[in-house]
């Protein structure tokens, strides 16, 4: 599926589902020596140069000076970028899921041409701008990362951040609740599929790509963030004198430039490390039974149902 170029540009993809702890591993791997941590690339058009949403670093995403910089080496320059245009690309691409059938990547290359050319020119001008040599996008998606992939320009290696249903369940229900959402049954059956959807996507596209996808689960990267870098820089080829991570699982985060993602992203200086389990003590019985009903494949394959799971296995680059 992979032919290496030497000009190619190294994106390191982070895919899942959302409250899977993609931020702080984004932020986290931004920290090592020629790494960038560019956020959710997948939504800057709409969310940054439509929305002006703020970048990592607290400004307004035009006032930011790196982002002009970046958007001064796009073609065109971001004055001229017609992002509505894009976005329109983007959503129209969501109609078409006969992508999942073998060989037609090729047949869809052709009609995803001007949507190709807008987000090649973007990782082009964020690894002329930062020379770094590893993007990192935290865009998640499983069919933003398909779509990457048709990319000639782009060397793509996909880590697939995994994390407990039930986990990231009970983080959807406290969110709504901050935000005064009324929380009923059939919200979370519909997260649950989603989550099981996504997963399965992600495996689908990326499993059988060897040398160019991780599986790694949450719960393994909070507790042995070390041995996950090692792991990820392994997969992507590249050698480093020294990890981020001080003491006991302390990461000293400094200001990003982060596109877009969620508030964490704003976070610096020293930071603990540390699972959130609140779900163990505060998920109700019966929420915590309709996950697990919902996503038990994916619990037994995952090996959440399995007191012992957390090995090296686990870790192990597929």
């Amino acid at each position: 599926m992979f032919i290496m170029q030497v000009n190619k540009i190294k994106v390191l993809y982070i895919a899942g589902y959302s409250f899977s702890g993609s931020t702080i591993l984004a932020n986290i791997l931004g920290e090592i020596e020629s790494f960038f941590s560019a956020g959710e690339l997948r939504c800057i058009w709409e969310e940054n140069l439509i929305k002006n949403f703020r970048c990592g670093c607290g400004s307004r995403f035009h006032d930011c000076s790196f982002w002009q910089e970046v958007f001064n080496k796009y073609p065109g320059g971001m004055q001229h970028i017609n992002a509505q245009e894009i976005v329109g690309l983007q959503e129209k691409r969501k109609h078409f899921p006969f992508m999942l059938l073998p060989g037609n990547k090729q047949v869809l290359k052709p009609r995803f041409k001007k949507y190709l050319s807008s987000i090649e020119k973007l990782y082009q001008a964020i690894q002329s701008t930062t020379g770094s040599k590893v993007i990192v996008d935290s865009s998640k998606s499983p069919l933003y990362s398909y779509t990457l992939s048709m990319l000639p320009t782009i060397d793509l290696y996909i880590v697939h951040l995994v994390r407990d249903p039930r986990a990231v369940q009970y983080s959807c229900i406290k969110r709504k609740l901050r935000k005064k959402h009324r929380w009923e049954e059939h919200s979370i059956v519909e997260g649950c599929l989603t989550w099981n959807a996504c997963n399965s996507a992600v495996e689908l596209f990326w499993r059988s790509s060897l040398n160019h996808y991780l599986r790694l689960h949450y719960e393994d990267f909070i507790q042995r963030p070390k041995v996950a870098l090692q792991q990820i820089l392994q997969l992507v080829q590249e050698d480093v004198t020294q990890l981020p991570i001080k003491g006991k699982n302390i990461v000293n985060l400094t200001t990003n430039h982060t596109a877009i993602g969620n508030n964490n992203r704003f976070n610096a200086g020293a930071t603990q490390l540390k699972i959130d389990e609140q779900w163990k003590e505060k998920m109700s019985v019966e929420d915590r039974q309709i996950v697990t009903n919902l996503t038990l494949p994916w619990l037994l394959y995952y090996g959440y149902l399995n007191k012992n799971k957390f090995t090296s296995n686990y870790l192990k680059i597929t």
